[in-house]
């Protein structure tokens, strides 16, 4: 068979899965894609968490075939259970099963606690990826995190996104009433736990503003190892910038800030910084003389990106 791509969606809405969504696909997923040597690229927007390992396995049975391409990309929809699995869920062996590109996102759920208990056991049963990986979750901890880095950061990895899943995240009200390790716990991303090779780090949406100061711990900063880091979608604002400053990497070429509310740069970027990204920052514009900021941006930036910031002042 010459397919390279299998995507499988399903009609529900957003939140009301049915109890079975997905369900009568078992079977059939758990036999055809044996056959599908040339399949590169496979996507199920809902799958419930009890079918990742058959799933999975069926696609790394490909492997049989000499003639079989390599999987380039594994993208799912993970569905939380309303009971939890009988029994414990054990990882899987898939010798010789290698796929470049994972990107995984939990369905959001209106109740969070049960979503980190099936966190472990998901991603223990998944692949890990040797190029990039995506993760979204209703919400992050520090367990979530450090699983995450045991079970899918591989040694080749360059590339890791964390975001939060769903259409938004959590209120600031009941953000800001979380205790620290309820927030996205900047310090379990232990730098020595990520491999050499991680040049690459984006954290959208699940990491609050104004609750920074007390998500770092002293001495800890993100990986020296790191180019390119994302920022965006946070709210976050100058001060927080400042905060964050520090613990940027000094060899940070690449640095997205886009969509927050920074109206101005009051602090030095790494020396080395070529792309700044402030797009959507509308606060921007308060700042009375933006030239200031702007005349203080590294020597070697080479492109500053600012649409939607409304910088009638320069």
């Amino acid at each position: 068979m010459t397919l390279t791509r299998l995507t499988l969606e399903f009609e529900c809405e957003v939140g009301r899965y049915p109890d079975d969504v997905g369900g009568g696909c078992r079977p059939v997923l758990t036999r055809a894609p044996r056959s599908m040597t040339a399949l590169q690229d496979f996507v199920q927007v809902f799958l419930r968490v009890e079918d990742v390992i058959p799933v999975i396995d069926a696609l790394s049975w490909r492997t049989a075939s000499v003639d079989a391409a390599p999987m380039r990309q594994i993208t799912l929809g993970l569905i939380v259970p309303k009971e939890a699995p009988a029994g414990e869920v054990r990882p899987p062996s898939r010798d010789g099963f290698v796929v470049a590109h994972l990107d995984i996102a939990m369905k959001e759920w209106e109740n969070w606690d049960p979503v980190s208990k099936y966190v472990h056991t998901m991603l223990s049963t998944l692949q890990a990826p040797t190029l990039s990986l995506c993760v979204a979750l209703p919400r992050w901890t520090k367990d979530s995190v450090r699983d995450l880095v045991d079970a899918l950061v591989s040694p080749t990895l360059q590339d890791l996104k964390l975001t939060v899943s769903g259409t938004m995240s959590p209120p600031e009200t009941i953000v800001m009433a979380m205790s620290g390790s309820r927030c996205f716990p900047l310090t379990a991303l232990d730098a020595a736990a990520l491999p050499l090779k991680l040049t690459s780090l984006s954290l959208t949406r699940c990491l609050p503003s104004r609750v920074l100061a007390r998500l770092v711990d002293k001495g800890w900063a993100l990986p020296h190892t790191l180019t390119r880091i994302s920022l965006a979608d946070k709210d976050l604002t100058a001060h927080d910038l400042m905060l964050l400053q520090p613990l940027l990497p000094t060899g940070l070429l690449h640095l997205d800030l886009s969509t927050n509310k920074i109206h101005t740069l009051v602090t030095l970027l790494p020396s080395k910084l070529r792309t700044l990204i402030l797009a959507f920052n509308p606060t921007l514009s308060d700042e009375l003389f933006p030239q200031l900021w702007i005349l203080s941006l590294p020597n070697t930036l080479r492109m500053l990106g600012g649409p939607s910031c409304r910088l009638t002042r320069v």
